[in-house]
């Protein structure tokens, strides 16, 4: 039985038409009103389960929670701490001065970094629920909602009939970051792509095929990865250097998160993947990100440290390359 083409699910190019909405909203002119609320912070707690936690809670679980109708964004230095230190901690080699220089990030932190890092974030966010689907599914098992239903295909219908409720009320909206408010507009676009989403899910479980569009992610399969032999800091530095050069670009508006996901896609990093279940996106996330100096002005990258030891910084520019 094939599925009508209006229960299908958004295209990838439909999807990135929604996220570039969302980037808009946040970054361009006029844009919405953003409160960032800052804490002292004298100390950070080490606690690496007490981050996975709260990385789950905020990027994999399914948001069960509404809030009234915000027209502003809320978020806070916490968030960003909370974020770097899950990566940093889930790292196997840790350079203890990292720490030091995500305290100082988050000293520096401010609503201009804010509304960048919500673009990523939110980006971030939504591809999670189809790259973690199972284990967004898992944690929804272990909570209290739905603790006794084994069967996915009802937990999803349960979902599905819960967000369609709240998007019929436009005094309410789901809270997708617990301790961030978004503008209604920006809830209001996830929640559309989340059930298009689960939709096309629970068609796929129910083995109701699409047939007539591709599927938003194209995963390579494992057997036919290209591997990679060196570390992840050394695949990032590389994929810098080459964009910057202009030997390779990316398409317009994607995240840096996006970047990451695809990349991880088609590169095997097992030979410098000391743990298996560490998050590789998001480590390369991390690394081709570059952190504002506060100091200099500037936003560099972790390999333009002074004693980092490059590897791939004599690549030349690429001067055949001419921008459109």
């Amino acid at each position: 039985m094939f599925v009508s083409k209006k229960n299908m699910i958004l295209t990838h190019r439909q999807f990135r038409e929604q996220i570039t909405e969302i980037s808009n909203i946040l970054l361009e002119e006029g844009r919405t009103n953003l409160v960032l609320r800052k804490h002292r912070k004298d100390k950070i707690i080490a606690d690496k389960e007490y981050y996975k936690n709260w990385y789950d809670g905020c990027f994999i679980d399914f948001p069960l929670h509404t809030i009234a109708r915000y027209d502003e964004i809320f978020t806070s230095d916490s968030f960003i701490l909370n974020y770097k230190m899950h990566f940093f901690l889930a790292q196997q080699v840790r350079d203890s001065k990292e720490k030091d220089e995500i305290l100082n990030f988050v000293e520096a932190y401010d609503e201009e970094s804010a509304r960048c890092d919500l673009d990523d974030f939110i980006d971030e966010r939504l591809m999670n629920f189809i790259h973690y689907f199972k284990e967004a599914i898992s944690l929804l098992k272990k909570g209290s909602y739905f603790s006794h239903i084994k069967d996915t295909n009802v937990i999803i219908r349960n979902l599905l009939s819960y967000y369609q409720q709240v998007k019929l009320d436009e005094g309410i909206q789901i809270s997708f970051f617990p301790g961030v408010k978004l503008p209604f507009k920006i809830s209001s676009i996830m929640l559309d792509i989340l059930i298009a989403i689960l939709t096309d899910k629970l068609q796929m479980l129910e083995q109701e095929y699409v047939v007539d569009k591709p599927a938003i992610v194209n995963l390579v399969p494992e057997e036919f990865k290209i591997n990679w032999l060196g570390s992840q800091k050394d695949f990032a530095e590389l994929l810098v250097e080459l964009e910057t050069r202009n030997f390779i670009s990316y398409p317009d508006g994607e995240s840096y998160a996006s970047k990451a996901r695809r990349l991880a896609g088609i590169f095997d990093f097992s030979a410098s993947q000391r743990n298996s279940g560490s998050n590789i996106s998001g480590n390369l996330t991390t690394n081709l990100k570059p952190t504002y100096n506060v100091d200099n002005g500037r936003n560099e990258y972790f390999f333009e440290k002074e004693k980092y030891k490059r590897k791939f910084d004599k690549i030349p520019i690429n001067l055949t390359f001419k921008k459109v």
